[in-house]
């Protein structure tokens, strides 16, 4: 259909099951022309990490460090690649 917006939501957090589930989407998205928008949730749960205890700063970064290096591992090697937002949300 001409003029329709395709979108493919899929949640990445850093483990094989959602790693699978990004690369689905991108093949999706490669056949069928679609975005692929990748969500990362955190919230903060404030266990001590080995310097102390982490800032809600600290976590959100750490997700976002997992979705860049999911998504750049996923994209890899790919002869094309679909059109990929990102967003991390507090949930």
């Amino acid at each position: 259909m001409p003029n329709q917006h395709r979108l493919t939501i899929v949640g990445v957090d850093g483990w094989p099951a959602a790693d699978r589930a990004l690369a689905w989407a991108l093949d999706l998205a490669g056949q069928t022309g679609a975005t692929v928008e990748v969500i990362t949730a955190w919230s903060r749960d404030g266990i001590p990490s080995a310097s102390g205890t982490s800032s809600v700063a600290d976590e959100r970064e750490r997700a976002a460090n997992v979705q860049s290096a999911t998504v750049e591992r996923a994209l890899s090697g790919r002869p094309a690649s679909p059109v990929v937002s990102m967003q991390v949300i507090d949930g």
